[in-house]
């Protein structure tokens, strides 16, 4: 009677095994890991400028180089949309445009007000046909243009032309040829 009892036992223990291993679930079916996925889009900023060598003659500017002498008080520009602005940008953005004295010789130095004197020269930039309502300073701060971006986080193609215009000193100091340099500068709007 024992033994029966004894495998009555077993066979009891044996049935509830089964059960709770059949009921439970076990570790091998249970997540041990879970993954978690993470996208950025960076801030991007980018512009370019052409042309990029631009040359002063006496009724204009021009890409070819010549050294015509330019006359005292003159006000050569290009034709409207002469200069294209592009932006690979990935955000809005605002442009600055400055400019630094003309160096060669005697200075010529840059008028924040784009009025010409003695040995002072003016620049202006426009970006509607026929006006130049920008004055390039010699410090940054002068905003060009906003270039609107793609808000949706593709690499923006978006440009704006725009053109220039010298305002040639009123006298000279002497003959040396004159260069600046101008500066377009784009920063996140």
């Amino acid at each position: 009677m024992r033994t029966m009892r004894t495998m009555r036992t077993i066979f009891l223990f044996v049935v509830i095994f089964i059960l709770i291993a059949v009921v439970m679930p076990t570790d091998s079916q249970a997540a041990t890991t879970v993954t978690v996925t993470i996208s950025a889009t960076p801030s991007w900023v980018a512009i370019t400028n052409t042309n990029s060598t631009v040359y002063v003659v006496p009724t204009s500017i021009t890409t070819t180089s010549d050294t015509t002498p330019v006359s005292a008080g003159a006000t050569p520009s290009t034709t409207a949309g002469y200069f294209t602005l592009a932006s690979q940008s990935t955000v809005a953005t605002n442009v600055s445009i400055w400019a630094v004295n003309f160096s060669g010789g005697s200075v010529w130095t840059l008028s924040d007000s784009a009025v010409p004197g003695s040995a002072i020269a003016g620049m202006y930039a426009g970006i509607v046909s026929g006006t130049f309502n920008t004055v390039i300073k010699a410090s940054p701060g002068s905003v060009l243009k906003s270039l609107a971006a793609n808000v949706n986080g593709s690499v923006n193609s978006a440009s704006q032309t725009w053109h220039l215009k010298v305002m040639v000193p009123t006298t000279f100091q002497d003959g040396a040829a004159k260069v600046t340099t101008i500066t377009l500068s784009a920063v996140a709007s």
